[in-house]
């Protein structure tokens, strides 16, 4: 599980895929997005094998 300094967004645009946090799962599709605070442990744990896999992750700073 990887906890990012800064928040990620991260958007799934191809397929279905499975995100795991510490004390839940999150299931995503094709368009879906997830705001995920800085710190928070996570990682992909399953992906469609019938498609290719591409996501975007992006780490920001928020304004201050």
């Amino acid at each position: 599980m990887f906890p990012y300094a800064l928040p990620t967004r991260f958007q799934f645009r191809l397929n279905q895929d499975r995100l795991e946090f510490e004390d839940h799962v999150v299931e995503m599709g094709p368009g879906d997005w997830l705001d995920i605070p800085a710190h928070h442990k996570h990682r992909v744990a399953w992906t469609s094998p019938n498609e290719p896999t591409v996501w975007l992750a992006v780490h920001y700073s928020k304004p201050a």
